[in-house]
């Protein structure tokens, strides 16, 4: 519920249909409790869903850094299993834009 976060995810709830139109699948991921996610998602009437990592293995696992229990923000786009984009500045309130530009390139190049 920081600002950054509600920017990221109210920009890609309000083009939610522009991102499922594209094919892409939005999954938010924190360390956050899954009674927090829950919360978050309902206060802001956010499509998609929301994985709770407390663990951090996603986190992990994707090679996010992070500042003690808080994970910097990034953004993926995974085609056939594999990372074919990262936004490692990823900007909340152009996130969706963000990733439709990166998947027009991919697209246009492969």
């Amino acid at each position: 519920d920081t600002p950054g976060c509600t920017k990221q995810a109210c920009n890609l709830r309000d083009h939610y249909t522009a991102l499922q139109d594209a094919g892409i699948t939005v999954i938010g991921v924190s360390t956050d409790e899954v009674s927090a996610q829950k919360a978050f998602k309902e206060k802001f009437n956010l499509p998609f869903t929301l994985v709770a990592d407390t663990e951090a293995k996603l986190v992990d696992g994707f090679g996010v850094p992070r500042n003690g229990d808080f994970a910097r923000r990034q953004a993926f786009l995974v085609q056939d299993g594999k990372v074919v984009w990262r936004d490692l500045q990823a900007t909340p309130t152009t996130q969706s834009e963000d990733a439709l530009a990166a998947l027009a390139v991919l697209s246009s190049s492969g």
